[in-house]
């Protein structure tokens, strides 16, 4: 976390200088012991406002590669799983000090899959906000787009994950034991990972301190690889059943 610096024509209102000028009138009206406990008020409520100015913005981490381990024995064997959330990186401040806030429904949506997560930040000012503006909504363009890492504990998946999934798809993939049994990381049928468009319900709020950081998907540059090279990139919307093909750089 970073210290937000004062700007030096604001310094005679705040901090030490605040500080050194409130003490100094103190002493010169009621004398030392005044000056001490007007000191000592005064001390504590800058550094008040320190703690206040410090920028929460989460660590920022390297984008992450599609998981390849079934998420329940992962979650057996570290005591967490790692999940994804995707924000309009303006968002990012607000919501690593309030955490992840449920919707109308009472319900907060993380995802296994990082793509699937970045597809979701499509919604610009979040997704209560971009259904409500109906068809004067508009999607947040990729470089304003970041992807929460948390890492949610056992037991606080165990009591507050909904009992009641609102995604079929995601139950079929993540809940059956028929699933589990035949899991590889990637989906070779469907051409995309396993985890893809997946997501996990839960009841009320993620608390912020299961936020461990923030990473950006890495843009690629329009024509950055030539055609006959054949790399290629799926970018796929959790909205849409479409995909675009890009260069990959």
């Amino acid at each position: 976390m970073v210290v937000r610096a004062i700007p030096k024509k604001a310094a005679p209102k705040t901090g030490l200088r605040s500080l050194e000028d409130a003490v100094e009138n103190v002493l010169v009206k009621e004398g030392d012991e005044a000056a001490s406990r007007v000191l000592q008020q005064e001390g504590k409520r800058i550094a008040g406002q320190v703690e206040e100015g410090l920028d929460v913005i989460p660590k920022k981490l390297e984008y992450p590669q599609p998981k390849q381990d079934w998420w329940q024995d992962e979650l057996a064997e570290k005591g967490t799983v790692t999940l994804y959330h995707g924000a309009d990186e303006s968002r990012l401040k607000s919501i690593f000090q309030k955490g992840l806030l449920p919707d109308e429904r009472g319900k907060t949506f993380l995802t296994p899959d990082a793509d699937t997560g970045f597809g979701y930040a499509s919604m610009t000012g979040g997704e209560k906000d971009f259904r409500k503006a109906g068809a004067k909504a508009r999607h947040n363009p990729e470089e304003n787009r970041a992807v929460l890492h948390l890492e949610i504990p056992k037991d606080y998946l165990e009591k507050y994950l909904s009992p009641n999934q609102t995604s079929k798809l995601s139950v079929d993939k993540l809940f059956s034991p028929e699933a589990q049994k035949s899991f590889q990381p990637y989906d070779f049928k469907n051409n995309q990972p396993y985890y893809s468009l997946t997501e996990l319900s839960f009841d009320g709020p993620i608390p912020a301190e299961f936020i461990v950081g923030y990473s950006k998907k890495p843009m690629i540059k329009k024509g950055a690889v030539k055609k006959e090279t054949g790399g290629s990139l799926v970018s796929r919307n959790p909205y849409s059943t479409t995909s675009r093909k890009r260069g990959r750089g």
